[in-house]
């Protein structure tokens, strides 16, 4: 949320984690307007449904390649709500 929260634009990133969930690499991979991304409309924490079909296509792609999605945070106006709290994942 620290590296995040400053933007006045939607950002899409990705942490990506080796086998003991140690960081690896933060990379930001959208980025959008004042009030979306290509990847989340809304700009609101709450997941919508773009972001939870996003979710199931990423795991569905990377599941290809053995690499598994551990969550998917949605973080805004202070606020974060992770798709495993919801069930999603």
């Amino acid at each position: 949320m620290a590296r995040l929260r400053d933007y006045p634009h939607e950002v899409f990133t990705c942490l990506f984690l080796d086998n003991r969930h140690r960081v690896i690499a933060y990379d930001e991979l959208f980025h959008g307007t004042i009030n979306g991304a290509t990847v989340h409309p809304s700009g609101v924490a709450e997941p919508s449904q773009a972001d939870i079909k996003l979710t199931q296509r990423l795991q569905d792609a990377l599941n290809l390649i053995d690499v598994r999605v551990l969550d998917h945070v949605v973080i805004g106006d202070g606020e974060s709500v992770a798709l495993t709290e919801q069930g999603l994942i």
